[in-house]
């Protein structure tokens, strides 16, 4: 039996020592291969969608809804599927990687009905949703065991690599399927597509658990880990930083709309690309750079919230010059620099909330809260000042700024609020 020491010099080692002494380097480059697959296989199935039901199935668009919105239930199970792995582990195997065994086997047969399949169906649609069941249990345990294995010192780094190998496998996967069906057709695509699919899941396994996690009777009670997670003021005002730091990019969503209206497709899908390109590009630097100075300091925060917002600047040079296409491409650049900085400090931020034996459950939690911010309430408030009081769409951009601060001006709180939490978590470990 894998055993690791607890205990140093007669002194109980903290989660965070302990995760420090599982750590290793490589680890930061098995989250970028992970996530650059399950780019590429996201990217390249919502392609395959849009292209099949309005193309080969030649669907109305009331019936594509209902396809996106059956397909998309899933996702809303995220957080239950979190809290499986987090308390039933499966014997040796640990808490984590059996759920992503079956993630990753559970895609084969889906895309190679994908692959098959040339009329609308319940099959066709049926495997669309167990993609996204895959998903769900893949993504959520992954997401998961990253909180388990990474100490503090490396959450901006991870997160680095996670935001920009995601970025990095979206470009990709939206030129592969793109390009590809006209040359090989749809049915090796996506076969292609399921690879990488499958291939996240098992890219996981070379992530070492921790020893001690692997055991159901070390972990600390349910009771007692929503207790100290939920009983928390770090976790309620986690879910306000989701909702307001994170949920101010959803001007990055807003954008697309405006753009297409105000230039061309070929424009469109130029800038797009370039956009992606830059969120990996600012989640790389930004995550190492973190780590370098310091972590997730306040002062830190502070100096790149105004960065992000310098960055944001081009898109008013922009606003009534939509035929200049240079300005535009460069714009979705800056702003997807910007995009990825916010991103790593988010997900590094609510990484450490996570109360230990709960992870899964409270990430997934935290990212659906985000999720609100970004799809529903930035756009919404955007949409307000730029159409309903005529303040045109990119001017009501820059209405996220008051929103943002107002995440970042909890970060103080949240950081002492981790260090309370895990006072509690020792010593509830220890009596365990």
């Amino acid at each position: 039996m894998e055993v690791m020491e607890t205990v140093d010099r007669g002194v109980e080692l903290t989660l965070d020592q302990r995760k420090q002494r599982n750590f290793k380097n490589y680890y930061f480059y098995v989250e970028l291969l992970f996530y650059v697959l399950q780019g590429i296989y996201v990217a390249g199935l919502q392609v395959y969608i849009v292209y099949y039901t309005t193309n080969v199935f030649k669907l109305d668009y009331a019936a594509i809804a209902t396809v996106t919105a059956l397909s998309g239930l899933p996702t809303y199970l995220k957080m239950f599927t979190g809290l499986l792995s987090d308390r039933v582990p499966v014997g040796k195997f640990g808490r984590r990687k059996p759920y992503l065994i079956m993630g990753g086997i559970l895609f084969i047969p889906a895309f190679i009905v994908l692959s098959t399949i040339t009329t609308y169906s319940v099959i066709w649609l049926s495997a669309i949703i167990l993609c996204n069941i895959c998903f769900v249990i893949v993504d959520g345990t992954a997401d998961a065991l990253t909180v388990d294995i990474t100490p503090d010192e490396h959450t901006s780094k991870m997160q680095g690599f996670a935001n920009g190998g995601r970025y990095v496998g979206m470009a990709i996967g939206v030129a592969l399927a793109s390009a590809l069906p006209g040359i090989v057709g749809w049915h090796v695509v996506a076969i292609f597509l399921g690879v990488a699919a499958a291939g996240q899941a098992f890219a996981t396994l070379l992530f070492k658990e921790l020893p001690e996690a692997k055991e159901k009777e070390k972990l600390i009670p349910i009771k007692s880990a929503v207790k100290i997670g939920f009983g928390n003021r770090g976790a309620w005002l986690g879910l306000l930083f989701a909702v307001f730091f994170m949920g101010a990019m959803g001007m990055a969503i807003m954008v697309g709309p405006v753009v297409m209206k105000n230039t061309n497709s070929a424009v469109y899908g130029m800038a797009t690309m370039t956009q992606y390109i830059a969120v990996a590009a600012g989640a790389f630097v930004v995550g190492q750079l973190v780590e370098k100075i310091g972590g997730l300091t306040t002062r830190n925060i502070a100096i790149l919230f105004v960065a992000i917002w310098v960055l944001m600047c081009p898109w008013l040079l922009v606003n009534g010059h939509w035929d200049n296409t240079f300005m535009v491409v460069f714009a979705h650049a800056t702003m997807g620099f910007a995009r990825g900085a916010v991103s790593v400090i988010t997900y590094a931020v609510l990484m450490r909330l996570c109360s230990e034996s709960i992870e899964g459950f409270m990430f997934s939690i935290f990212t659906s809260v985000m999720n609100l911010g970004l799809q529903m309430v930035s756009p919404k408030i955007i949409a307000y000042f730029g159409e309903t009081l005529g303040m045109g769409m990119v001017p009501a951009m820059f209405t996220m700024i008051p929103m943002m601060l107002i995440g970042m001006l909890l970060i103080p709180a949240i950081n002492k609020s981790v260090e309370e939490r895990r006072a509690k978590e020792a010593a509830v470990s220890q009596a365990v």
